[in-house]
């Protein structure tokens, strides 16, 4: 993120602060997705524990 600030600053904002937002939003996706897998993973672990019990 600071970094994609940085390069907004030198360059001159206009193109470069829409990569760099498209970046940062494919980042946050693809960890807020990762995280969720986890999260449904983990869920899905404790129904099969349950059960087994």
């Amino acid at each position: 993120m600071n970094s994609c600030v940085h390069c907004c600053y030198r360059r001159g904002c206009g193109f470069a602060v829409h990569r760099c937002s498209a970046i940062n939003n494919f980042l946050f996706f693809t960890l807020s997705s990762i995280e969720s897998f986890k999260y449904h993973y983990l869920h899905l672990e404790m129904l099969l524990l349950k059960r087994m019990i």
